[in-house]
């Protein structure tokens, strides 16, 4: 298990070079969720899909294709063993969301992702959990806000709350049915990142 406190971090999974940068990780999930429907929706699509991912991930030679699967699970989940499966919705789109992750890492911690290209996805990782009190996590609040949330407020106060909450949502005609294996992979991204 990964621990940042002692450990280097890592630019190589088990003697394979990594792209470790955080925009990899981004360009992983991206093209691994597929919303622009690049690949077909089949068997083959599937596998060019996750060759693709490798392609992204490694940086000299892709190990084979096992190992390999290995590796793009352990960097996707920050060197952390597999955890128990949730119910993945999503409340947040690195594509839908950019400018508001962009300004919450600049406010929070003055890091400008737009050109800070060194930052490693785990530290990123670490650092996006840890966004709160900024626009950004307001944001993924009010959208995973049930009615049981605002049991006690007035009319006006939910009315309020809802018109904000589909001014905010998620566009959905961009988000597609994912498969059993791919929902697992964002819902264990999902848990890590602490949503």
């Amino acid at each position: 298990m990964f621990n940042i406190l002692v450990d280097m971090l890592p630019r190589d999974y088990e003697g394979y070079l990594i792209n470790y940068q955080y925009f990899t990780g981004i360009l992983l999930i991206e093209c691994l969720k597929d919303r622009e429907k690049i690949f077909e929706d089949n068997r083959n699509g599937n596998l060019e899909k996750v060759y693709t991912a490798f392609n992204i991930l490694y940086g000299n030679g892709i190990p084979e294709f096992e190992k390999a699967l290995e590796g793009l699970d352990w960097f996707l989940n920050c060197g952390e063993p597999h955890g128990s499966k949730s119910a993945g919705k999503e409340y947040f789109s690195f594509e839908q969301d950019s400018r508001y992750i962009y300004s919450a890492f600049r406010v929070k911690y003055n890091i400008n992702l737009s050109t800070e290209k060194d930052l490693h996805w785990f530290e990123f990782i670490y650092l996006f959990n840890d966004l709160s009190k900024t626009a950004f996590r307001e944001i993924v609040n009010l959208r995973s806000m049930t009615s049981k949330d605002m049991k006690g407020y007035s009319k006006e106060m939910k009315a309020r709350i809802m018109a904000e909450k589909r001014k905010f949502a998620l566009k959905k005609d961009n988000i597609e049915k994912l498969s059993t294996e791919e929902q697992d992979k964002v819902d264990e991204f999902y848990k890590i990142i602490g949503n």
